[in-house]
């Protein structure tokens, strides 16, 4: 238990810069699927893990074109691969 006790701290550094990348990253990612917060507080609280976490989660803002397939936003009038109309 001591030799991990000392690499960490050997490695202080270097783990709080990865651990600050990660959170700004997770907070990025987030931002642009619709959920900052939850991004944030991934990075935040697990680091690398949480970028994973990022990455899988659905997409808030868009979902898919029933007639094509390809991810549209919500907000969207008309779907722009196929150029019919939305339901909204």
């Amino acid at each position: 238990m001591n030799e991990i006790t000392m690499v960490i701290a050997r490695n202080s550094d270097l783990i709080i810069v990865l651990w600050i990348v990660c959170t700004i990253l997770c907070t990025y990612i987030g931002m642009q699927r619709g959920f900052p917060f939850l991004g944030f507080i991934n990075g935040l609280t697990l680091g690398p893990i949480g970028v994973l976490f990022v990455v899988i989660q659905k997409n808030s803002k868009r979902y898919p074109c029933p007639n094509c397939t390809e991810e549209i936003l919500k907000a969207a009038k008309v779907y722009p691969h196929c150029q019919r109309e939305t339901n909204a």
